[in-house]
């Protein structure tokens, strides 16, 4: 059996992590991370996932979502009441 690396980041996937397909991380220091192949999927807690690519395991802790998405919509909402 191969040792395998394990990698503990903290962000989030910019797209689904699906086995069999490549995973693309978003971390939190602003940097994308392309990984190799997922073979395994697993959720350890709301916050964390546990996934395996054909080179590594990486341990994923969610970054939390910022919220100025949220502001933006909700000043739009706003912007547009008044107008109507």
């Amino acid at each position: 059996m191969t040792y395998k690396k394990e990698i503990k980041i903290t962000g989030s996937a910019v797209y689904p992590i699906i086995v069999g397909e490549n995973a693309v991380i978003s971390e939190s220091d602003g940097s994308t991370r392309r990984t190799s192949v997922v073979v395994k999927v697993e959720e350890i807690s709301d916050s964390e996932i546990k996934f395996e690519t054909q080179n590594s395991i990486y341990y994923l802790r969610l970054e939390k979502q910022k919220p100025l998405a949220g502001i933006i919509l909700k000043k739009l909402f706003e912007m547009r009441e008044r107008q109507c």
